[in-house]
């Protein structure tokens, strides 16, 4: 199997420049952690999304999808645990 490549969609890179340094190393690290193993035990799907998971990053979460056929893991966005939801 080929390594997997991550993708930050428009909506995951705003919300990046806009937080803390900080945070976002956090963030990022926890995202790129993904490219060696895509569904970490700490991962869950999302209820009514078939293709949709979310991994916790202390109160943030990171939405994000799995394409096989392309070995991409796309993030879709990235937020507050009580907003970041909203969007799906």
């Amino acid at each position: 199997m080929g390594s997997w490549q991550i993708v930050f969609d428009r909506p995951a890179e705003k919300s990046l420049k806009r937080m803390p340094a900080n945070l976002r190393r956090r963030i990022l690290a926890a995202a790129y952690r993904l490219a060696k193993d895509p569904y970490p035990a700490t991962s869950t799907r999302l209820v009514g999304h078939e293709k949709l998971y979310r991994l916790r990053v202390g109160d943030w979460r990171i939405i994000y999808s799995v394409e096989y056929n392309r070995l991409i893991i796309l993030v879709m966005d990235v937020g507050p645990r009580g907003s970041v939801y909203r969007k799906f």
